[in-house]
């Protein structure tokens, strides 16, 4: 008995990983299968990657399986709701997020702005029918996303509609996403942690669901990854100009600028020198990420400031006239279920309580990261701070959890390396 525990015990992290969610998964679609034979079929599949898994003890071999487990559960039910989306309704199998962002794309190709137009008329009317007495889908008046979300969408839309006849912004986000997981090993130089890195963010119980049906978080992981990635590699330039694109995307992603910036400035921006041909290259990267950030967002506020900010900034703080409902899983929800906010759609000082607890967290925080500064802790600090903002917002979506999550995961496996 002693040497079977012995044995239990030296069973690597990630393989326990892997066996709990290659078969958690696979039980999850097995129980929601009438069909005998194809259960059956799933339940060998699985259990033979498992054995596969358990048995090799080669890391290549290992890793090799890891992507193949992502395929079969991230992969293949994002590919069958781009199938079933076709086939059926282009307001079904996709969410609404997703759908407004291909119209907006359509509208920013025929010369419309984004943020003026509204959205009756397109799928997206279709994409939630509310009863007698609800109010339609706010998102048919204002769109929320920052304007590169759809500016990236536009020639992949014009190329896919002259090749297959139809577009789905999936075909875009699903490709970020598989270079996304080829980059996280970047981050450790454990093999072991870089399996286990590659599972948990990919396999995310609370990120694969929204994965599938179009939701932009892995659009935005890619940018964040791809800019911390080139940081590391000492390229910090390319890394700003990736910065940018994911701040341009979704306000989100702007919890990770102070981090960023203080890194960046503690790495590259070294006092003692006099050169100030040094002093421009080290200021390079700031001034990449202002003007890059600039080009694409400011167009679109200068076109009209008014509704840009009515859509970016009035309309998910509550202050629009057709507000985004207090939607949270945090205080917002509690809140509303004791009855301190009458109804979702009344308006709620949500801003104090984000400044209350936020800039406390944020020098913390900055203090934790200038101390000793690495990426792990780059990570961390990011998702920590959007924890702490996004729990004290009107909108703390169940997507959130995914990509809170997939951010701690990164600061936790990350090499903790001090520059």
């Amino acid at each position: 008995m002693n040497k079977w525990f012995v044995h239990v015990r030296q069973i690597e992290l990630d393989v326990w990983l892997y066996v709990l969610l290659v078969s958690g998964y696979t039980l999850a679609v097995v129980t929601h299968l009438d069909n005998m034979v194809t259960s059956i079929t799933l339940a060998l599949l699985a259990a033979s990657c498992i054995l596969l898994y358990g048995v090799g003890n080669h890391g290549t071999v290992r890793l090799v399986m890891v992507y193949f487990a992502v395929a079969a559960v991230a992969l293949v039910p994002s590919i069958a709701g781009i199938a079933l989306r076709q086939a059926i309704a282009p307001y079904q199998f996709a969410h609404d997020g997703m759908i407004q962002t291909e119209e907006a794309a359509r509208s920013f190709l025929a010369g419309k702005n984004p943020y003026v137009e509204n959205y009756f008329g397109t799928p997206l009317e279709h994409w939630w029918i509310p009863g007698p007495n609800e109010l339609p889908n706010p998102a048919l008046y204002h769109f929320v996303y920052l304007p590169f979300t759809f500016i990236f969408a536009a020639p992949f839309l014009v190329l896919a509609q002259s090749a297959l006849g139809w577009f789905d912004l999936r075909l875009v986000f699903l490709p970020l996403f598989l270079v996304t997981l080829f980059l996280l090993p970047r981050f450790t130089s454990s093999p072991t942690k870089q399996r286990v890195l590659v599972l948990l963010f990919a396999l995310n119980p609370f990120f694969v669901p929204f994965l599938a049906e179009g939701r932009n978080d892995a659009f935005v992981l890619f940018w964040l990854v791809l800019s911390v990635a080139l940081l590391q590699a000492q390229h910090p330039v390319a890394s700003a100009a990736a910065m940018a694109c994911a701040c341009a995307t979704k306000q989100m992603a702007w919890f990770m600028l102070p981090f960023y910036a203080l890194y960046v400035g503690k790495v590259y921006v070294r006092g003692g020198t006099s050169d100030k041909r040094a002093i421009l290259r080290a200021l390079m990267p700031f001034v990449v990420f202002a003007l890059l950030w600039a080009v694409f967002v400011l167009p679109f506020f200068l076109w009209d400031s008014r509704q840009f900010i009515e859509d970016v900034f009035r309309y998910p703080t509550g202050y629009s006239e057709h507000p985004y409902p207090i939607k949270s899983l945090g205080f917002g929800g509690l809140a509303l279920a004791l009855g301190w906010i009458p109804n979702a759609s009344a308006l709620f000082p949500f801003e104090r309580l984000q400044l209350l607890f936020g800039i406390p967290t944020l020098v913390a925080l900055l203090w934790f990261l200038n101390h000793r500064p690495s990426i792990s802790r780059l990570w961390l600090c990011c998702g920590m701070l959007t924890l702490v903002i996004s729990f004290f917002s009107r909108v703390f979506n169940d997507n959130y959890l995914g990509y809170l999550g997939n951010l701690i995961v990164l600061g936790i496996l990350s090499d903790d390396i001090t520059v």
